[in-house]
């Protein structure tokens, strides 16, 4: 096994987003975390955990985010991630994706929203 040191990866993301009808859209995309060995501890603790602190500290990236009608690739800034984290859904979806990366847990790739939605 070869061992490199890394400092940022890429993840998937999976938001269960609102739609009409009491149901779910899900829309995918790639964050870009940044690995600080000496700080995954914070991000795995469960109790006081802030998720948008979590985030805004290892996130530097995406990719696969789109606006407007013609669908254009949004830029990454701060600003646009902070907007993005006033919504619950994506700011859990977000967190999961970090945790996840963390643990060792796989992706989820399935299609079917779980069940209660």
């Amino acid at each position: 096994m070869h061992l490199e040191e890394v400092n940022e990866y890429w993840w998937p993301v999976t938001v269960r987003w609102p739609v009409d009808g009491g149901k779910f859209q899900l829309r995918r995309f790639e964050a870009l975390w940044r690995y600080e060995p000496e700080a995954i501890g914070d991000a795995l603790s469960v109790a006081d955990r802030d998720d948008r602190e979590i985030v805004e500290r290892f996130m530097v990236g995406w990719r696969g985010v789109t606006i407007g009608a013609d669908r254009k690739e949004a830029p990454f800034t701060l600003d646009a991630l902070q907007r993005q984290l006033k919504l619950p859904y994506v700011r859990d979806a977000l967190a999961r994706s970090l945790i996840e990366s963390l643990s060792g847990i796989e992706p989820k790739n399935s299609e079917t929203p779980p069940a209660g939605s």
